[in-house]
């Protein structure tokens, strides 16, 4: 991203992000038992993307259903005669029949889901079968491919004026796509420093620009903090526009 406020400019590394994006995440802890749908496809929301396996879920299940039985045989019989045993047996069964609600979800959520329509994108996911994935795992994206933005790093040393001049022109240029110039309908600057990358792929971890702290396996958590700008790029981009891309 090159950036024209008043009479100064620099450059800032950035990635394009769809504008609508969504890491799909597994909410329940599981094998990956078969791949429903693979990368690259476009998808409706409710369409299962990944089965999961979990053989322990039936018996925690089983086991449940046990308790219930039990409390409830001796709820009957603190009925007929042993009344001050009730509430304890009440409260004993609440948190069985919670525990048993949360069991039968995690059961339903072995099957993975798109969350909403979009580009299903997911690298290396063949080679997640039979693996297992704990709970709340990135697997993939989700991505909305009608609108793009290019989210910049603005080290802090280069900061200094964007709070201060109104930003006059912009422009963004692709690696493998120099040669187009990508034009911006409107620059958000956000007024805070962070320290979280937007994409690992701007990371020194995938052979980026930008220095993350050592022993980050996330490659998103930056040695220096740093302010973003979010470009939203023009519809009519000439350019062949994925959600990862560098500049």
């Amino acid at each position: 991203l090159t950036q024209v406020p008043m009479s100064d400019r620099f450059q800032a590394p950035g990635v394009i992000q769809a504008q609508n994006h969504l890491t799909v995440t597994n909410s329940a802890p599981g094998y990956v038992a078969k791949v429903l749908v693979d990368s690259n496809n476009y998808v409706l929301k409710g369409t299962p993307l990944i089965q999961l396996q979990n053989t322990t879920l039936p018996m925690q299940i089983e086991q449940v259903d046990a308790q219930l039985r039990q409390v409830l045989n001796e709820e009957r019989k603190a009925r007929s005669g042993y009344s001050e045993n009730l509430a304890p047996l009440k409260k004993r069964k609440k948190s069985l029949e919670e525990q048993k609600r949360r069991l039968l979800d995690m059961k339903k959520n072995l099957i993975v889901v798109a969350e909403q329509d979009g580009l299903w994108v997911a690298s290396g996911l063949r080679e997640l079968t039979g693996q297992w994935l704990s709970r709340g795992q990135a697997i993939g994206d989700l991505i909305d491919t009608n609108q793009f933005i290019f989210s910049s790093v603005v080290a802090q040393d280069e900061a200094s004026d964007l709070f201060d001049d109104e930003i006059t022109a912009s422009s963004i240029r692709l690696y493998g796509q120099t040669e187009q110039q990508l034009e911006v309908s409107l620059n958000t600057i956000i007024p805070f420093q962070q320290q979280r990358l937007p994409s690992p792929a701007l990371s020194w971890r995938a052979s980026g620009p930008i220095e993350t702290k050592g022993g980050d396996q996330s490659g998103l958590e930056t040695a220096e903090p740093f302010f973003r700008i979010d470009s939203l790029l023009a519809s009519n981009a000439s350019a062949k526009l994925f959600h990862g891309q560098t500049g």
